[in-house]
């Protein structure tokens, strides 16, 4: 028997009765309506807590049979629908450990604002969830969520995790959530799309949402706040749209943030983490295929190998990874090139030195100023040897 992949909490498919576009293996289940001796608990419970009748065999039969890839599940309207994927994750173990009393040492990176350790994964696994299941969702966007509503949310993490509660570790997780909940909000909004009428979407509501179907079904304002807030919406998602086209090739990073794939690779002998030049190769080169996922992406390697190699000939500090992303990739308000989100860059609009090339030179400087000063200490000395020789 094949083995069925976690999927959604409390998830149950809707009704469907067999169409001649399912799959011969859920219409051939879907005529077994008691489970043989060689049923497997789950496919029991299923059938023991939702009775069905011929029109929601199907439903059941498709739980038992959900590993089977060549599946596809339809609409009531005969259209079809791509096959199921991973379903959300639901942080089982992690549910234990809360059970009992554990909670997770976590530490949030002051200068990219991601989570690091070896609680990490569940960390960011746990974000998505509470997210989802306890973010408002009738207000239009993340900044509309009053400060409250924020706080109870970074105290669901604190039931599992512990993390610092310094503005910084806060705010980045804060900006975490805002990127799951705008993720989150364009699902539904495809999910709402996906329904011939407004009436079958409002039905329907998404799944943990049932209970506040109000919220679900809620508009802001009148009519013409509604159609505002609607064409707002739309010419923001053009801009995204025209923004997404822009960009040539991915990363083989997939989710994990690039900040979590330098410490990973990190040498654990000296505690060292990846530098730009190696981050970028380990992000954007493929090691089962071997190769580049894109010309450009090596031409780009090539220039930051180069750049990195000059600065060590001629001698002079370490160039910072930060300067390197500029010369090469060039400037982004905000935003560090190469090195993933959550990094913020320290140079000024007007492209003027950087943060760190400034310290540097401040450093120098000091340095130069405790010479001079030694040196007119030793010369002030032997004035006075001079002095005491000739009384």
């Amino acid at each position: 028997m094949s083995t069925r992949g976690r999927g959604r909490a409390g998830y149950v498919p809707r009704p469907h009765a067999p169409t001649p576009h399912a799959s011969t293996k859920s219409v051939r289940s879907s005529t077994q309506s008691t489970p043989g001796p060689h049923a497997s608990i789950k496919s029991v419970r299923s059938s023991t807590l939702h009775p069905f009748t011929s029109e929601s065999v199907h439903e059941v039969t498709s739980q038992v049979s959900h590993s089977d890839t060549s599946s596809t599940h339809c609409n009531t309207d005969g259209t079809s629908k791509g096959k199921r994927g991973r379903g959300k994750s639901r942080s089982l173990k992690l549910a234990k450990l809360k059970n009992q009393g554990v909670r997770l040492p976590i530490q949030i990176c002051k200068v990219s604002g991601r989570p690091y350790g070896e609680a990490s994964e569940k960390f960011t696994c746990e974000l998505g969830i509470v997210t989802r299941q306890f973010a408002p969702q009738n207000v239009p966007s993340w900044t509309d969520i009053s400060e409250e509503d924020k706080e109870t949310l970074v105290a669901y993490l604190q039931e599992g995790f512990k993390f610092t509660n310094e503005p910084y570790a806060i705010e980045s997780i804060l900006n975490l959530m805002h990127d799951r909940y705008k993720s989150y909000r364009h699902d539904l909004r495809q999910r709402f799309r996906s329904f011939p009428t407004m009436e079958s979407a409002l039905a329907d509501p998404p799944e943990n949402m049932e209970k506040r179907r109000g919220s679900f079904c809620a508009k802001s304002g009148d009519k013409h706040d509604h159609l505002r807030l609607k064409w707002e919406y739309s010419v923001r998602c053009g801009k995204n749209k025209l923004n997404r086209e822009k960009l040539k090739f991915l990363h083989t990073a997939g989710s994990k943030a690039f900040r979590k794939v330098q410490y990973d690779e990190r040498d654990r002998a000296t505690g060292e983490e990846l530098g730009l030049v190696e981050l970028y190769k380990k992000t954007h080169f493929s090691e089962k295929k071997e190769a580049w996922v894109h010309a450009d992406a090596e031409i780009r390697h090539y220039k930051l190998e180069k750049r990195q190699e000059k600065a060590i000939e001629e001698g002079s500090c370490p160039i910072s990874d930060e300067q390197l992303s500029i010369e090469v990739f060039g400037q982004k308000v905000g935003y560090i090139r190469g090195l993933g989100r959550g990094r913020k860059p320290s140079t000024t609009l007007s492209g003027k030195l950087t943060r760190a090339q400034l310290e540097r030179d401040n450093e120098a400087a000091t340095r130069e100023a405790e010479e001079q000063r030694r040196i007119n200490e030793e010369l002030v000395g032997r004035i006075q040897i001079l002095e005491s020789d000739r009384t």
